[in-house]
């Protein structure tokens, strides 16, 4: 038995190692040169830790697929050469050329799950607190988003989403009539479908625009709805909304990233 399972951490590690090399070769692929060892000396060293989620055991395909979204969010951004690495800890080792500036804007895009859901909102009750013994299983409380702009409010929601970020082919920053930023969302063929069915069945009704478990916005279906498209507004900073843009084109981490280090390259550690 003891032989079977080093036999099968050895195949796994070998699988996770083959995944690996892969992912890296497209990312360098992209990159105009290849990466210099001695342009990180002075960088940022980076140790993000994956957190679980609902209970649920981190594996490597999730640590893997986060370090596939964050090589292609960095890339989008505009960085062009950058390391990333696992550890057996399920964490992810980030690496920055000392060109880069890792800032509170570079950190917040590497660390937003960014998940997108689409709820329905149940407006026939009226809350006086944050308890749930009342409502139905299939719904819950979630909050919205709080800024100089608009206070903290809290909607009953329909559970399930209907639409998710798997369904976006595109996210654009523009600005509206009032000179904010707003992002504006393209769905896939599918999502067109659903989000097209989801208005034409819910007249009347909101729908509730979810980041990250905070609704940000609850419009009013007027009509139905062709085309596959929608925004994201509510005068939030234009680095914000480029961020958000980057992250929804790019898919949503599967686990919350934390940062669980941060130091400076030294030449030993190159």
């Amino acid at each position: 038995v003891s032989n079977c399972t080093k036999l099968l951490g050895v195949k796994k590690m070998i699988y996770k190692t083959i995944r690996m090399v892969i992912f890296v070769a497209i990312i360098c692929s992209a990159c105009s040169t290849a990466p210099k060892l001695h342009e990180y000396q002075g960088g940022t060293h980076l140790v993000l830790h994956i957190e679980k989620t609902d209970n649920k055991k981190i594996d490597d395909d999730n640590q893997i697929t986060i370090s596939q979204i964050l090589g292609k969010r960095l890339h989008d951004y505009g960085i062009k050469k950058f390391l990333i690495d696992l550890d057996n800890n399920h964490q992810i080792i980030l690496k920055l050329p000392q060109s880069v500036k890792c800032d509170e804007r570079l950190t917040n895009l590497i660390t937003q799950p960014s998940k997108l859901e689409f709820k329905i909102v149940e407006d026939d009750y009226e809350l006086d607190s944050e308890k749930t013994d009342n409502l139905p299983s299939n719904l819950e409380i979630i909050h919205s988003v709080e800024n100089r702009y608009r206070k903290k409010k809290m909607y009953v929601v329909q559970k399930k989403s209907l639409l998710h970020g798997n369904h976006i082919k595109d996210a654009k920053v523009i600005l509206n009539q009032f000179n904010q930023p707003i992002v504006t969302i393209d769905f896939n063929e599918n999502g067109t479908k659903i989000f097209e069915k989801i208005t034409a069945e819910n007249i009347g009704n909101k729908l509730a625009i979810i980041l990250d478990g905070k609704i940000y916005s609850a419009p009013i279906i007027h009509e139905k709805i062709p085309g596959g498209k929608t925004i994201i507004s509510g005068a939030y900073s234009p680095d914000w909304a480029k961020n958000l843009a980057i992250s929804l084109r790019n898919g949503f981490y599967p686990s919350k990233v934390t940062v669980f280090e941060k130091g400076v390259i030294s030449q030993d550690e190159r």
